[in-house]
């Protein structure tokens, strides 16, 4: 199998999804996976409150990947909408079962436990260390940014054709997700 790369955001809950489908491929699937990380929305550095439109467009969000990811994946709504740019360039600084670990805690402490991912000091917790900018990070962002359409998540197959993360991912994973407890 070529190499494929997900883009992703941490504040994104397709993405959160994407990321739970990648851990259910198999293993030699899953070592041709790359996660990258971006910041695909400028937020102020400390958050905005999720109210409003926002509240109302990422009910609906929060609901469809629900949905998706059956009975056992589990998703909240969050209070606030980060700023990841440090989550991003933390997540950037680490690789292979560490970076995997990060992820995973990144997503569940935003998407189930509600923290702040925003905040160094949680970041600090989940991942052990923190960063606040990375060359990997900025690598990542301007690769991204130069596809055609530059969304999330986006798998990037070695042909350089972006596809749908979740369609993709649905393929290749197995059939039940984890339970997310």
């Amino acid at each position: 199998m070529d190499r494929l790369i997900i883009y992703g955001s941490f504040n994104c809950p397709y993405c959160y999804l994407a990321s739970a489908r990648l851990d259910q491929v198999a293993p030699e699937v899953a070592a041709n996976i790359q996660w990258r990380a971006v910041v695909h929305d400028s937020v102020p550095a400390a958050g905005l409150p999720v109210e409003g439109e926002r509240a109302d467009q990422l009910d609906h969000e929060v609901a469809d990947v629900a949905r998706r990811g059956g009975a056992d994946f589990v998703i909240h709504r969050p209070e606030r909408y980060p700023d990841t740019t440090v989550a991003v360039a933390t997540y950037a600084t680490a690789d292979g079962a560490e970076a995997d670990r990060i992820r995973r805690a990144l997503f569940r402490a935003y998407w189930v436990d509600g923290l702040d991912i925003g905040d160094p000091a949680v970041v600090r917790e989940l991942a052990g260390r923190v960063s606040l900018y990375s060359t990997r990070m900025r690598m990542w962002h301007q690769e991204w940014l130069s596809l055609p359409r530059p969304a999330v998540p986006l798998l990037v197959g070695a042909d350089g054709v972006p596809h749908s993360a979740l369609r993709r991912l649905e393929e290749l994973a197995r059939p039940v997700l984890p339970r997310a407890s």
